[in-house]
């Protein structure tokens, strides 16, 4: 099958990107720059190299091997020039190099995913995570179409923050659709991910005429949307999506603190909400009749009755 992309990971046996046992696929790219983001590798359209600090030896093989004479992990000039051609993590003696992305084509992806279907049973599948998956837009039809011929479950990650007439027409090939909604206010959406959640919310507002069973996310971050007032305005609005399965609560966690310093970014802290605030926000979200979870587990705390 013709076709390739951009591929960050692809993580076999996953649990937690939606219904059973899935192969998630990790495309590059995205337009959103959220700070507390675990996977800055897929920020990228490109593929980076990592350099894992603690793991170098500085034995200068990286240089003698690299097209440019780059010496990885010293120069921020060098590795801003860098040509990804992955040569010097081939050779890395320390193993303190890797290669974030690869080119690949859809059946390359395919073939992995083939591998996995027998461990799929009845609610297993793949997932096309992120970055933005929309961004490689042709490359996600494709193997959405791949998988849809082979009868494997698809699910998509989403921000949404996507156009809506370029999104449409991919619908038909996708059984679930889990997307974030990270932030209520406008002014604090554009300050902490780059950019407004206008399209955002345009597009979860014409969810509620799609077909598709839908999962909401929303990361808990401390000090940015752990109030009631922010989860209330996002229930609010996810109550009126029919084919809503749940909302998931997901409380901050730095698990990718280490991935920003491989790249030679910066980590910005953050702190986790306590588990008072998880399950106060969880009940606010409950008075608004959804199914709510934290973590992947459901909160089953009966509210008042709202009036």
């Amino acid at each position: 099958m013709n076709g390739s992309g951009m591929v960050s990971a692809i993580q076999r046996f996953s649990l937690h990107d939606g219904p059973g046992i899935r192969t998630t696929v990790f495309l590059k790219g995205c337009a959103l720059r959220c700070a507390w983001c675990h996977n800055p590798e897929t920020f990228s359209r490109h593929n980076e190299v990592m350099w894992h600090q603690a793991k170098c030896t500085a034995c200068g093989t990286c240089a003698n091997v690299c097209p440019l004479g780059h010496y990885q992990g010293r120069d921020q000039e060098d590795t801003a020039r860098c040509l990804g051609c992955g040569e010097c993590v081939a050779h890395c003696p320390g193993h303190a190099l890797e290669l974030a992305g690869r080119r690949l084509t859809v059946d390359n992806v395919l073939s992995e995913i083939i591998e996995d279907k027998p461990f799929y049973g009845a609610e297993g599948g793949v997932t096309l995570s992120g970055g933005e998956p929309l961004l490689q837009n042709q490359f996600v039809k494709a193997i959405l179409t791949a998988c849809r011929e082979q009868h494997i479950h698809t699910a998509i990650e989403t921000s949404l923050h996507y156009p809506w007439p370029r999104l449409e027409p991919l619908l038909p090939l996708i059984d679930l659709l889990i997307f974030d909604l990270k932030i209520w206010d406008e002014a604090r959406h554009r300050h902490y991910t780059g950019v407004t959640n206008t399209r955002i919310l345009s597009n979860i507002r014409r969810l509620a005429n799609v077909r598709q069973p839908l999962i909401a996310r929303t990361p808990l971050i401390g000090g940015i949307n752990d109030t009631v007032t922010e989860i209330a305005n996002m229930a609010r609005l996810l109550a009126t999506l029919p084919t809503l399965e749940h909302y998931e609560l997901l409380p901050y966690h730095p698990l990718g603190t280490e991935k920003y310093a491989a790249l030679g970014l910066v980590a910005t802290p953050f702190t986790t909400p306590d588990r008072t605030c998880q399950l106060a926000l969880a009940t606010e979200a409950l008075k608004h009749r959804l199914n709510v979870r934290i973590n992947g587990q459901p909160i089953t705390t009966s509210p008042p009755t709202t009036t």
